[in-house]
């Protein structure tokens, strides 16, 4: 469907240098599918990281368990985070 086609990639920030930009897509076309991926999950592993110890040095006091359950909060919204907490209240209770 697409095979032969390039696909004009942009960033979303509009502060990258043009010049940068083209660079950086360049490389990130240079990678086969494997590699993409593993950067992929190498990049979210980092921001997972870095959103848990901002949470961390937010709520010195809470433990571990009520730390996850923020970051589930702010990364999946209310209604997830009710459902996680509401299984964590009846793990607990059983």
């Amino acid at each position: 469907m697409l095979e032969g086609k390039r696909i004009k990639m942009r960033f979303p920030a509009g502060d990258t240098n043009p010049k940068v930009e083209k660079i950086l897509i360049e490389l990130i076309r240079g990678k086969n599918v494997s590699e993409r991926i593993s950067k992929v999950f190498e990049l979210s592993a980092i921001t997972r990281k870095l959103s848990m110890r901002a949470i961390t040095r937010s709520n010195p006091g809470l433990d571990k368990s009520e730390l996850k359950l923020i970051f589930i909060k702010h990364q999946y919204g209310d209604d997830m985070f009710n459902k996680v907490k509401s299984y964590y209240t009846k793990s607990k209770n059983d």
